[in-house]
C-alpha cells in the first residue's frame, strides 16, 4: 500500500468549522423540592412539581435538614429522585439516613459542601455528585467504615481531587451501585455530566477508541454527541466534540483544538496520520485540555495558551501547526 500522509490545512477547516452542531442550550437549575413545604421561605415566587407519595415524611425531614444546612437541604432537592412527582418510601428512609450521618459526622459537611461546588451552580439542573451520594446512600450504610465514604471522601491521603474521582467512579460504575438503566437516556445522562471531571469519567468508561474508522472519517464532521452516546465510541475528534458540547451546556467557554505533525504516525492498513485533536476548556482564566483520547481519563493544565496545549501534544520541534475553533457552536 502507498504510504499517505493525512489531511491539509484546508481538509482539516472542514473538519472543525462543522464540529459540535447539535446540543441544546444550557439547562434552567431545577426548582427545588423544598419548596413545596410552606414553612421554607422563597426568595421569589417559583413553581414547584406536583408531589405525591410520602409528602409528609419528607417534608419533615427536608425541614429538618434545612434548619442545619440550607444550601445542602435545597440542593438535594434539586436531585432527579426529588423532581419525578413522588416520593416512596425507599427515598424517605435514604433521606434520613443521609440526615442522620450527617449529625452524627461534622467532616460530612466539609464533604458535601465541597461536593457542591463541582460545576456551575447557575447553569447545572442539579449537583451530580450529590445525587451519587444519594445511590451510595440507598445502596450502602453511611456508617460503614470499609465503605466509600470513609475510603474516599474521609480519606485524609488523597487530594481533594482523587477523592471526588474515586467516589464518583465507585458510585457510578462499580457495584453494587452502577445501574445500567441510569445510563440509557441520553437527556438524563447530558444533564448528569455538568463538569470536566464528570465528562471525563464518562468519557473514560464508555468512549472506545476505534481505529477502523479512520478511512470513514477523518476529514468529515465529528459524531453528534447523540450519536456518541448511542455509538460508545469514534475517534479523536467525536470524542473531543462530545466534551465540549457537553461542557458549553454546562456553562464553560470550550473549543476543539486540532494539531498537525510534521512527522506522523504510522497506522496499519490505512497510512500516516498526523493531526489530532482534543477539546480545550476555560476555568479560572487558565486553559485545560479534555477530550483527549491518548488519554481519555485525564484533564491536564492548566496551561496560559492554545499554542501551549498544541505544544503539549507533540514532540519537541514536531508540531507543523495548530487551529482553534474560534466560533460560539450555535448552542
Amino acid at each position: 500500500m502507498r504510504r499517505i500522509t493525512l489531511i491539509t490545512k484546508i481538509g482539516l477547516f472542514g473538519l472543525t468549522s462543522l464540529f459540535l452542531l447539535s446540543c441544546a442550550s444550557a439547562p434552567e437549575p431545577s426548582v427545588s423540592y423544598i419548596y413545596q413545604i410552606p414553612s421554607i421561605p422563597k426568595t421569589e415566587k417559583v413553581e414547584t412539581v406536583k408531589v405525591t407519595g410520602q409528602t409528609e415524611e419528607a417534608n419533615k425531614l427536608f425541614l429538618k435538614l434545612y434548619q442545619k444546612d440550607a444550601v445542602l437541604a435545597e440542593e438535594l432537592g434539586k436531585i432527579p429522585e426529588f423532581q419525578d412527582g413522588e416520593i416512596n418510601e425507599e427515598e424517605v428512609e435514604t433521606l434520613e439516613d443521609i440526615f442522620k450521618f450527617y449529625l452524627q459526622h461534622p467532616r460530612f459537611k466539609g464533604a458535601t459542601d465541597a461536593l457542591l461546588n463541582v460545576g456551575k451552580k447557575e447553569y447545572r439542573k442539579y449537583c451530580s455528585p450529590l445525587q451519587a451520594l444519594f445511590w451510595y446512600a440507598e445502596e450502602e450504610e453511611m456508617d460503614n467504615r470499609n465503605g466509600a465514604i470513609y475510603k474516599t471522601l474521609f480519606n485524609s491521603n488523597l487530594s481533594r481531587k482523587a477523592k471526588f474521582g474515586k467516589f464518583l467512579w465507585t458510585i457510578w460504575f462499580k457495584p453494587p451501585f452502577f445501574q445500567k438503566q441510569r445510563w440509557e437516556d441520553y437527556s438524563e445522562v447530558r444533564d448528569r455530566l455538568n463538569s470536566p471531571m464528570l465528562v471525563t469519567l464518562y468519557l473514560a468508561k464508555f468512549f472506545k477508541y476505534d481505529k477502523e474508522l479512520i478511512p470513514l472519517k477523518w476529514n468529515e464532521n465529528a459524531y453528534t454527541p447523540r450519536q456518541v452516546f448511542k455509538r460508545k465510541g469514534g475517534i479523536c475528534h467525536d470524542a473531543a466534540n462530545f466534551a465540549c458540547a457537553m461542557l458549553k451546556r454546562a456553562g464553560y467557554e470550550v473549543h476543539t483544538l486540532t494539531t498537525k505533525a510534521k512527522s506522523g504516525k504510522w497506522i496499519k492498513g490505512f497510512g500516516t496520520i498526523s493531526i489530532h485533536t482534543v477539546g480545550v476548556f476555560k476555568e479560572n482564566g487558565k486553559i485545560y485540555k479534555i477530550g483527549d483520547t491518548r488519554c481519555l481519563n485525564k484533564i491536564t493544565g492548566p496551561y496560559n495558551s492554545y499554542k501551549e496545549v498544541a505544544e503539549s501534544l507533540e514532540d519537541p520541534g514536531n508540531l507543523e501547526w495548530y487551529h482553534i475553533d474560534e466560533r460560539s457552536y450555535g448552542w
